[in-house]
């Protein structure tokens, strides 16, 4: 047995060498694992977070045509007051659209009261006639208003076959009631 300048042998000094280079290893090893770990937890974190966002998404449209253009309650919009006033809204319906999740009109009520407005509702795909699909809520019942508050209400049952890449058109004319019509919200996912 030969000792070295240590006083261990070469023996003694190559377990040691063993030992010391195994738990490197290992915490090598629990290092890298703790790191893949780590980075598996913000993926999924960030896929929950993507997958969230993508839920859901919004297209908001202003009233792009009113018999009456106003400003009032500090909005603008289209004011349907009186016989024959219209206020229309026009937008495509984005090629990401899958399904419908919800379309809202948005409006502030100009007058207290129960209001109602006749609401027609085209929309076609290119190449299709205009009138492809029209959908028409006579006297639509927006409930009890109360003057200068904001409310919608949902036009989702006139939309049934709506699909990405249609061309989507909503008329909003006088039936009772002023109405400070403000746009459309399309909710898809």
């Amino acid at each position: 047995m030969v000792r070295l300048y240590s006083g261990a042998t070469r023996a003694e000094l190559d377990a040691e060498a063993l030992i010391r280079a195994a738990a490197d290893a290992a915490e090598a090893a629990a290092r890298a694992a703790a790191v893949a770990a780590e980075a598996a937890v913000r993926a999924a974190a960030v896929t929950a977070v993507e997958t969230e966002v993508q839920a859901l998404r919004d297209l908001w449209v202003p009233v792009t045509l009113a018999d009456d253009h106003i400003e009032g309650v500090g909005h603008v919009g289209g004011l349907i007051n009186a016989a024959n006033e219209d206020a229309w809204i026009e937008m495509y319906v984005p090629d990401s659209f899958t399904s419908l999740a919800h379309l809202s009109l948005h409006y502030i009520a100009r007058s207290t009261g129960s209001a109602a407005a006749d609401i027609t509702v085209n929309y076609c795909a290119y190449g299709e006639v205009g009138t492809q699909h029209t959908q028409t809520s006579a006297a639509h019942n927006f409930g009890a208003v109360t003057a200068n508050y904001f409310a919608y209400i949902w036009l989702d049952a006139l939309v049934g076959n709506l699909a990405a890449g249609d061309e989507l058109c909503i008329k909003v004319t006088y039936n009772t009631e002023y109405l400070h019509i403000l746009g459309a919200r399309l909710t898809y996912t």
